[in-house]
C-alpha cells in the first residue's frame, strides 16, 4: 500500500477531493483512456500532480498528528500502568508487613499467656504449700485429738500429656 492509498483510507469522506473509490492520477488517465496527451495539457496535468502531491502532504501531516496523538496516549497509559505497578508494589510489602507484626503480637501474646500460666502455677503450688503446712501445724497442735494425719493435696491443672501433676 503506498502513500496516497494510505492517505485515502483516512482521508474524510465529506471532503469533496476524497470520493469513496478509487480515482485514478491524471497521468494514469492519460495511460488507460486511450487518448494520449491530447486528454489534458501540460500545464492542466503539472497542476493536478501539484495539488495531489499538497494533498498527499496534507494528508502526511494530518496522519503524523494522529500518530502523535496515539503516541501521546500510549505513554500516558504506560505511566499509568507503572503507577498501578508501585501502588501493588506498596500493597503488597503493607500486607507483609501487617502480617509480620501480626504474627509477632501472637507470638508475644503467646509469651504472655505462657508466663501467666507459669505464674499461676506458682502461686497455685506456694498456697497448696501454705495450706499443708497450715494443715500439719493444725494436726500438731491438736495432735492427740485427730485419729489421722492431714492428707497432702494434689492439684490438677491442665497440663499435656507429658507434664505430671502438681504435688
Amino acid at each position: 500500500m503506498d502513500l496516497d492509498e494510505t492517505a485515502m483510507l483516512f482521508a474524510d469522506p465529506t471532503d469533496s477531493s476524497s470520493s469513496s473509490g478509487w480515482r485514478p492520477t491524471p497521468r494514469c488517465r492519460a495511460k488507460h483512456s486511450g487518448a494520449g496527451a491530447s486528454a489534458a495539457s501540460p500545464s492542466r496535468t503539472h497542476k493536478l500532480h501539484h495539488l495531489s502531491k499538497k494533498a498527499s502532504r496534507k494528508q502526511v501531516h494530518e496522519l503524523q498528528v494522529i500518530v502523535n496523538n496515539m503516541q501521546t496516549q500510549v505513554n500516558g497509559a504506560r505511566a499509568e500502568i507503572q503507577q498501578l505497578a508501585q501502588l501493588v508494589g506498596q500493597f503488597a510489602l503493607q500486607q507483609q508487613q501487617q502480617q509480620r507484626r501480626q504474627s509477632l503480637d501472637e507470638h508475644e501474646m503467646d509469651l504472655d499467656l505462657d508466663t501467666q500460666r507459669r505464674h499461676l502455677h506458682a502461686q497455685v503450688e506456694f498456697e497448696r504449700q501454705q495450706l499443708e503446712q497450715q494443715q500439719q501445724q493444725q494436726y500438731e497442735d491438736q495432735e492427740g485429738r485427730a485419729p489421722f494425719p492431714p492428707v497432702p493435696l494434689r492439684f490438677w491443672t491442665t497440663r499435656t500429656e507429658t507434664e505430671t501433676p502438681l504435688a
